[in-house]
């Protein structure tokens, strides 16, 4: 799936791609650091947007100042779509000139979960996943995850590096239950997932405007250097078995 106008040309590296075409309910896309997961997020968004005329989709991050920082989702959809929407910077959101509505969101607190219920969004995607606390509130704000547009399946994709205070359900609810690339189909409600690894190495484009990053990965401590560069989920933080590595050990 590759986004055309309105949107400028942009084609997806390989491992970006088969991010885009899987077909699950709900799709993780990450691990290590600098795979191009935001990118793929975004473009992943504007695909949909363009394929479903007057479709919705729903972008959501910890924090407003998440999306709004140097190089983040926000100035990235700038640069993207300025000249090729609307912008309305009180509601965070663009408006495709087909109709469709791109809205950037936040859930820093439980309670910000209810300003997305009764909305309809065709898709809805979440940056860096493991900083939501709670798989509840993940879970809730999906509810809102449903097609008013014909033909159109909704979806929920999702970012991530191993860290961060929601790691424990979220590594429970994508990488426990099967292989990567492996989709899992949920006994209760039928609902498939998978989880697409991705690395710095995936992410060419960006290795060759940084070709010291790899170097830089490799000089971080232990346990962080082995959730970054190797997109570990078993090293995070205050674990029980600091010395676990699931690729040496499994």
């Amino acid at each position: 799936m590759v986004a055309e106008a309105p949107v400028r040309t942009w084609c997806p590296q390989p491992k970006q791609e088969v991010f885009f075409e899987r077909d699950e309910d709900e799709a993780l896309y990450g691990g290590a650091a600098f795979g191009g997961k935001s990118e793929a997020l975004l473009f992943f968004c504007l695909a949909r947007l363009i394929q479903y005329p007057g479709s919705s989709a729903l972008i959501i991050r910890q924090s407003y100042t998440d999306l709004s920082r140097e190089g983040a989702l926000i100035p990235r959809s700038h640069e993207v779509l300025t000249g090729e929407g609307k912008w309305d910077g009180q509601l965070h959101k663009w408006t495709l000139p087909n109709g469709s509505v791109l809205t950037f969101g936040y859930l820093a607190a439980p309670s910000d979960r209810y300003q997305y219920q009764g909305v309809s969004y065709e898709t809805i995607a979440w940056d860096e996943l493991t900083q939501i606390e709670r798989e509840e509130d993940y879970l809730f704000v999906n509810a809102f995850c449903r097609s008013k547009i014909d033909n159109c399946r909704p979806l929920v994709r999702a970012t991530t590096n191993p860290e961060g205070v929601g790691l424990g359900w979220v590594k429970k609810r994508f990488i426990d239950i099967a292989p990567p690339g492996v989709p899992h189909t949920d006994e209760i409600t039928g609902r498939t997932r998978v989880f697409i690894p991705a690395k710095a190495e995936d992410n060419p484009a960006g290795l060759a405007r940084n070709p010291g990053y790899l170097a830089n990965l490799q000089g971080l401590p232990e346990a962080m250097r082995e959730a970054l560069l190797h997109g570990s989920w078993d090293a995070f933080a205050g674990q029980a078995l600091t010395e676990w590595r699931r690729r040496l050990h499994v």
